[in-house]
């Protein structure tokens, strides 16, 4: 395998790298610490609460109280880094990945999208060549155009920097290419419904 296609999978494997600790910051952030708790049992004596230690239950019992996450609502900041994210992913491309750039993001696409991604990625895979051709995608800024939280509609314009290679010369391209990508909110989750490059 030449460098090239070492570099491409180099490249993939980074963003993909790079998109899980993003989700994981986002998702998982907010996750609080165990707490230690010393029970004493209490026992009841005319009807008034006593707490009392039995000399069978000398040992202290503690309990590891584990506090829920709190559901964090996300922001025009979030949505903004996850957009960035998800530009960067959707538009890192190889014909020898077998469309793992659109399958590896379905869980963040509404179901509508997700239906378009199967049939995108069935129709595209009788296409393949033989040639080699790559494409990776660099996200520089993103833009909120509109987000409105109670309605749950969200659009995110992310400038990117692409570079394309084609073939085993070594032919490479760079170019700028914006995307627009749609957020709705579905059964209360922020998710990408749809992506189209300008």
């Amino acid at each position: 395998m030449n460098n090239r296609k070492w570099f491409g999978i180099l490249i993939i494997t980074v963003g993909m790298l790079l998109l899980f600790l993003i989700i994981y910051f986002i998702w998982f952030y907010q996750w609080g610490a165990s707490q230690v708790e010393e029970i004493i049992e209490p026992t009841t004596q005319n009807q008034q609460a006593t707490q009392t230690v039995l000399p069978s239950e000398s040992i202290v019992k503690i309990q590891n109280k584990v506090t829920p996450p709190e559901k964090r609502e996300l922001n025009q900041e979030d949505l903004k880094k996850m957009a960035g994210a998800f530009a960067e992913r959707f538009g890192s491309y190889s014909n020898h990945s077998s469309y793992g750039n659109v399958l590896d993001l379905k869980v963040f696409m509404s179901k509508k999208m997700q239906i378009w991604a199967d049939d995108f990625v069935e129709k595209s895979r009788g296409e393949y060549s033989g040639i080699y051709y790559g494409i990776t995608t660099k996200a520089i800024t993103k833009e909120t155009q509109s987000f409105n939280d109670v309605s749950g509609i969200a659009k995110i314009l992310v400038k990117t920097q692409r570079k394309e290679s084609t073939g085993d010369m070594g032919n490479e391209t760079v170019f700028y290419q914006n995307i627009i990508i749609d957020f709705i909110k579905e059964d209360g989750v922020w998710k990408v419904d749809s992506a189209f490059w300008q």
